[in-house]
């Protein structure tokens, strides 16, 4: 299945910049590389409606988080598919402080402003629905 591969890579490319100094540091989890304590990692993926399309990739969040260990996927889907409901959420993901966002914009024309505003505060990737304007990642 192609789509599994490509998760696997956008869990890669959240974790990638945020390996750098995970160091020990009291109350993480995980090891790394020669022992040394690493932070678990805290990244959310947000859809941009409930279509069963997500369920594969919900799954592929999943496995990630299984097979590398020091993740935790946060997997959200607005239920009624609106633009104020995914801001709901990305605001409710942002006052968590996850470490990084991979988001399907919604509308993504008059998203910008809150796009720019998540990728001050983490690292933020766009899936399925890009959203050029923003200062996301990629």
């Amino acid at each position: 299945m192609k789509s599994r591969p490509l998760l696997l890579w956008l869990a890669i490319l959240l974790l990638g910049p945020l390996s750098d100094g995970c160091g020990k540091k009291e109350g993480e989890s995980g090891s790394g590389p020669g022992g040394v304590q690493k932070k678990k990692l805290k990244l959310a993926f947000v859809s941009n409606n409930a279509s069963p399309f997500w369920t594969i990739a919900r799954a592929g969040c999943n496995d990630a988080q299984q097979e590398l260990g020091n993740v935790e996927v946060d997997f959200r889907i607005p239920s009624t598919g609106t633009a104020a409901e995914q801001r709901q959420i990305l605001d409710d993901l942002a006052a968590k402080g996850v470490d990084g966002i991979a988001v399907s914009p919604i509308d993504p024309a008059n998203q910008t402003e809150l796009l720019n505003k998540l990728a001050e505060q983490t690292l933020l990737i766009c899936h399925d629905s890009d959203a050029p304007a923003s200062k996301r990642v990629c």
